[in-house]
């Protein structure tokens, strides 16, 4: 395909991106996807800001002190690459959320990109065109791409990494090798995830019979170039393997989510997509004929559905929307099952492209009318009113609310000042102790007067309370106490609160103690 091709359908991509963000309500609300999304951006401010403050001292010591303001820097339990991304982005276009959803339409529009290309390798234009518009509109990728989340840019490396790893079963040669290793590399340390590359090479050699490559040095040249650039990050920075008791998440197996992960996937491309795929892998594993080699794209396809779902049934951490790095691949499936069932189906040309046009957007007009809104929390408007008081200019804040409610108001407390600025606690640290992946939970105070005298050690802080829809006991001891002492309390502030299910009267209220 030419350059300027490629142009078109980029700029194309972006533009249908922004439009599903903006249906989406991804330019609105704050970052709710997922209690990790706060997180991921407070991490890429921190990068941010080191750079442009010329690297002022060592990078642990200055994520400690900016933990110390904004505890939810994740930097080190997550690799490095994608808020790089993120650093260099906002240096150039700012820390605002509009900036920020524009980077992620970008990655996405790279993907679609991307998968348009591979399939006018097998596909019509028409129909490439299409299955484009259909990933564009899965609903996993319509709510990744409205959020700060790396599983977008790990989709689009992973998708680049199995390419070029074609590329090189098709043609080997050592440069090729070398760029599969820079990819697969740059993929592992955008997420962990990135390891469901790592068994390919050796499977797909094994199962395509190409069992000559393996007596090359250019084919181990990948898992040096991987070693090298991986290992130290994973071997030497401090949480880069999480707990050392959760190794990976915790290891172990998971059954369920075998039957988990199918309905995901149901769940995303409905029935009729899945018989789809299914027909897809069919056709293109179908015995081929003498003289003829199966494609190794699509060998290396089958072969990283089974590596992730496996991955996914053995490790812990391995959540449902990590399948996304499959969405492309699944996409290009169906396509081909499509493809198939019309040639079946129909003699004429016309008829043929208009029936898989017909099913295709049928597919995409129902995806958008399924995948909610991004949930909008009204907890901004109490972080820029906090940000901006004089009178709380010095004041430490504490934030008690639910998991993704607290990393909100820290990362629009961080979106709005001068960083460092405030001093911001978090109610699950402060008020409870938890372990890692939330488990061994334990309140830190057992009555209303033990909560009371912690919190006049500090009486000038701002304390943010927005109670949980769920039972959250330190949330639940924190109300007891100010109904226990409603004269030592002054209400600063009350805020609607909004969020996703029927409306209901709920406040965010500003509390400090009263002098």
């Amino acid at each position: 395909m030419r350059l300027s091709q490629l142009a078109a359908v980029l700029c194309v991509a972006f533009g249908a991106t922004v439009a599903l963000q903006w249906l989406g309500n991804g330019y609105r609300a704050e970052w709710t996807s997922t209690a990790d999304e706060p997180a991921h951006y407070v991490t890429g401010l921190m990068v941010r800001d080191y750079l442009a403050q010329g690297l002022p001292g060592g990078p642990l010591a200055y994520a400690q002190r900016y933990y110390d303001h904004y505890p939810k820097v994740g930097f080190g339990h997550w690799p490095p690459v994608f808020y790089f991304v993120q650093a260099g982005w906002t240096l150039l276009f700012g820390v605002s959320r509009p900036s920020l959803i524009a980077l992620m339409a970008v990655i996405t529009a790279c993907l679609l990109t991307s998968c348009y290309a591979v399939a006018r390798r097998y596909l019509p234009v028409w129909m490439s065109w299409a299955l484009s518009t259909l990933l564009a509109t899965l609903p996993m990728v319509e709510v990744l791409s409205r959020a700060v989340m790396a599983e977008m840019l790990v989709a689009l490396l992973t998708f680049w990494s199995v390419v070029v790893l074609a590329w090189y079963l098709d043609a080997p040669r050592w440069q090729t090798a070398a760029w599969f290793g820079l990819v697969a590399s740059a993929t592992i340390l955008t997420k962990a995830t990135g390891f469901a590359l790592a068994p390919l090479p050796l499977l797909a050699v094994l199962v395509s019979g190409r069992h000559r490559l393996l007596l090359t040095k250019a084919f181990w040249l990948p898992a040096v170039i991987v070693v090298g650039i991986c290992g130290p990050w994973f071997a030497f920075v401090p949480y880069a393997l999480h707990d050392r008791v959760a190794r990976f998440g915790g290891p172990g197996f998971r059954g369920h989510r075998i039957q988990q992960s199918l309905r995901f996937l149901w769940d995303s491309f409905g029935w009729a997509g899945c018989v789809l795929i299914l027909l897809g892998l069919i056709v293109v594993f179908r015995n081929p004929r003498p003289g003829e080699k199966r494609d190794p794209l699509w060998v290396l396809a089958g072969l990283l559905i089974v590596s992730t779902l496996g991955m996914r049934v053995a490790i812990g951490a391995w959540e449902a929307r990590h399948l996304v790095n499959l969405a492309p691949l699944l996409v290009l499936l169906l396509g081909v099952g499509l493809g198939r069932v019309v040639e079946l189906a129909f003699r004429n040309q016309s008829a043929r492209i208009a029936m898989a046009l017909a099913v295709l957007a049928g597919m995409v007009a129902w995806n958008i009318w399924r995948t909610p809104e991004k949930p909008y929390l009204g907890l901004d408007a109490v972080a820029r009113d906090l940000a901006m008081a004089p009178q709380f200019a010095n004041s430490r804040l504490l934030i008690v609310s639910d998991a993704i409610g607290e990393g909100v108001f820290i990362s629009e407390i961080a979106a709005l000042e001068r960083r460092p600025g405030h001093v911001i606690k978090r109610g699950s640290q402060a008020l409870a102790s938890v372990g890692w992946m939330s488990g061994n939970y334990n309140l830190k105070f057992q009555s209303p007067a033990e909560l009371m005298a912690y919190l006049e050690q500090e009486p000038s802080q701002a304390i943010v309370l927005d109670m949980p829809d769920g039972p959250v006991a330190h949330a639940e001891l924190l109300r007891k106490t100010v109904d226990a002492y409603r004269d030592r309390w002054r209400l600063v502030g009350s805020y609607p609160r909004f969020g996703p299910g029927p409306p209901y009267d709920r406040k965010v209220q500003v509390l400090q103690l009263a002098y």
